[in-house]
């Protein structure tokens, strides 16, 4: 077994992404710069790159983690809420199916509708967050898909509107540099109390460090945000060895860092 990373490159067009606020323009380059790095880090975090090429006519397509959620070896193809994005979908589709079984692949259908970036995964369960992007159909569906083929109990939960996503604010790390043998979730104080029945140790990140909570780990090394200072030291404090990413001109595109790629093991 392989772990992989899905990613796709960023288009042209990428500065025309959806935005909840406007917070400045989008450097094209230094934003594909620390798209690089970012697959770098990956690779140097053990993940084999699976690389989509880019498309100009989906500006937020880089961020493959919301037309798709996996749990083990069940792929679910999402139904994206904004229709610029929907078309997103199937291509992703497209370049995860020679990994999946076609037995095990589901779609999400009308009048559903769900983001990748809404769904916490961990070993057992699923954590979903009701937004804009996210409809209680689409939660329903996914929620009976998970149950009757991986088992999966699910979780629902409203976040907060200043949120675009769930996961915005929160990931799981499975077994990372846990020394009481439990998996890991980092998470802001603000939503913590939604977890504390996960199993899971939660590790606290300051509400006001905009996407702290959001990281990518592999073993004792875990990747922040790099404007994340008060987040970085608490994983210090806790064993992790930090590594820094800046994010700048994805954050102003409402970007984190688990939207850039979709993390999976297979064959």
């Amino acid at each position: 077994m392989k772990n992989y990373a899905i990613v796709c490159l960023p288009s042209a067009t990428v500065d025309q992404g959806l935005r909840m606020n406007f917070l400045g323009d989008v450097d094209v380059e230094e934003l594909r710069s620390q798209h690089a790095t970012y697959c770098e880090i990956l690779e140097d975090f053990g993940y084999w790159l699976i690389v989509v090429p880019p498309d100009n006519n989906y500006p937020d397509s880089v961020f493959v983690e919301d037309p798709a959620v996996i749990m083990h070896d069940v792929l679910v193809r999402t139904r994206l809420q904004n229709e610029k994005r929907q078309g997103e979908e199937a291509r992703l589709e497209q370049a995860l199916l020679p990994f999946f079984s076609r037995s095990k692949l589901f779609h999400i259908d009308p009048p559903g509708f769900i983001e990748g970036g809404d769904v916490l995964v961990t070993n057992d369960a699923l954590y979903i967050g009701l937004s804009a992007r996210t409809n209680a159909e689409g939660a329903d569906q996914l929620a009976r898909i998970a149950k009757d083929h991986a088992g999966f109990e699910t979780h629902v939960l409203e976040i907060p509107k200043s949120y675009l996503h769930l996961k915005g604010e929160v990931t799981f790390h499975r077994n990372s540099s846990a020394k009481n043998g439990k998996n890991i979730i980092t998470v802001s104080e603000e939503i913590a109390h939604h977890f504390s029945g996960s199993g899971c140790e939660l590790i606290l990140t300051p509400p006001e460090e905009r996407f702290g909570g959001n990281c990518i780990s592999s073993g004792s090394n875990i990747c922040v945000h790099a404007d994340c200072t008060e987040t970085m030291r608490r994983l210090a404090a806790r064993g992790f060895k930090v590594r820094p990413l800046p994010m700048t001109e994805f954050k102003k595109i409402d970007g984190a860092m688990t939207c850039l790629s979709k993390l999976f093991t297979a064959k």
